[in-house]
């Protein structure tokens, strides 16, 4: 008997190595994403020293099921600590004060008694009853304002609807919106905040049949690339695919009804999906923009909530208690797709071309115009961040 217990005890496991899944001792590519973060929260519970990368990561945790409240670096503050301590000297800054009202709600806490502060209220205060803007008007803005009043339901602070005309008015004619929030703006609309806008006005219950949804879709879907991702903008140099760009596309489909994992939404066999997992780092679960050395919490916070395929305004679907696991997992890493398109950074003279030939102008024109893009593209990220 003892001999058959033995036997048993041998194949099961030999059943259990043959039939363990290669990604079996990992977690998931959202929960690595989110490790890597919680291994540079600081003392305070921030993440990358700014609130709305704390926000983002709180939004993260919350698609993936974790519990948004219990963030916290062992024997520091949370990530909510963090974001109440600090929101009373941005309450006029109306991308900031959205945010985090979309945090508070995230994590079921009151956005009108936040930190002290009531957030839906100075919200309101920043919307022009002339324009409909909310604070700078800029399409992050309004979009994050858009969200924030309907996850709310409040019925102290609706949502104007001139909010929602000022937002499809920004829309360019090629169907993207510009971070700038200005209809047909100098150096054109972007994925992300195409991506936002999208969100914004499927929460306000714009339909998805409506033409500022389909005319969206549509400049998206032109932006895909062969690798399956997006690129910021096409404005500046080659495009090429980012982590952040993918995750809010991801979000902006989802939202829209799409499935951005359908055949119509694959090239060459690749999605957005596939191609945001090329990204991540096998040794930290962090994701790197192209260029970068490696990984860093700005572009990594972003990128949970989109591999969760949960758009804004988030989730409130987590389990309370539901802890994220202390330690770092090492992320099952993706190989680029062969033949993809290099960042646009790291752009080289054509095969055969050399300075002497006259190839060195061009190259040096290249590169000028991709760091200006780079640049553009972080610089009107951070004003939303």
């Amino acid at each position: 008997m003892g001999r058959l217990r033995w036997a048993s005890a041998i194949l099961a496991t030999g059943l259990l190595l043959i039939n363990v899944p290669a990604a079996w001792a990992a977690p998931d590519p959202a929960t690595c994403a989110l490790q890597f973060l919680a291994s540079g929260q600081a003392s305070d519970g921030s993440v990358g020293g700014a609130p709305g990368v704390t926000a983002d990561y709180v939004f993260g945790a919350a698609a993936a099921g974790f519990d948004p409240t219990i963030l916290e670096k062992s024997g520091g503050s949370t990530a909510f600590d963090y974001l109440e301590a600090g929101i009373g000297g941005s309450l006029t800054n109306a991308s900031l004060v959205a945010k985090e009202a979309l945090a508070a709600i995230d994590a079921k806490l009151d956005p009108t008694a936040f930190g002290g502060h009531d957030l839906l209220t100075a919200l309101d205060a920043t919307f022009d009853s002339t324009t409909h803007a909310y604070g700078d008007g800029q399409t992050y803005t309004q979009s994050l304002a858009i969200l924030a009043l309907v996850a709310a339901a409040d019925a102290g602070h609706p949502l104007p609807a001139g909010a929602v005309t000022e937002l499809i008015a920004a829309q360019d004619t090629d169907g993207s919106w510009d971070f700038q929030g200005v209809k047909d703006a100098v150096g054109g609309g972007d994925t992300n905040s195409t991506a936002i806008a999208l969100e914004a006005l499927v929460a306000a219950g714009t339909p998805t049949s409506d033409a500022s949804i389909t005319s969206a879709l549509a400049y998206l879907h032109a932006q895909q690339l062969s690798d399956g991702g997006f690129p910021y903008s096409a404005a500046f140099g080659s495009p090429f695919s980012d982590p952040d760009s993918d995750a809010n596309v991801i979000q902006g489909l989802v939202a829209a009804g799409e499935n951005p994992s359908a055949p119509s939404w694959t090239k060459s066999g690749h999605t957005a999906l596939t191609n945001l997992l090329t990204f991540q780092s096998k040794a930290n679960g962090g994701f790197t923009f192209p260029g970068n050395p490696g990984p860093d919490a700005f572009t990594t916070s972003q990128v949970p909530a989109g591999l969760a395929k949960v758009p804004f305004p988030g989730s409130t679907t987590w389990t309370a208690g539901a802890a994220l696991p202390a330690a770092v997992c090492a992320a099952v890493a993706t190989p680029r797709p062969t033949g993809a398109t290099p960042p646009a950074t790291a752009a080289a003279a054509p095969l055969g071309q050399t300075p002497a030939d006259g190839g060195l102008l061009p190259v040096l024109l290249m590169l000028s115009l991709a760091a200006l893009g780079a640049s553009l593209r972080l610089w009107s990220r951070r004003l939303s961040r």
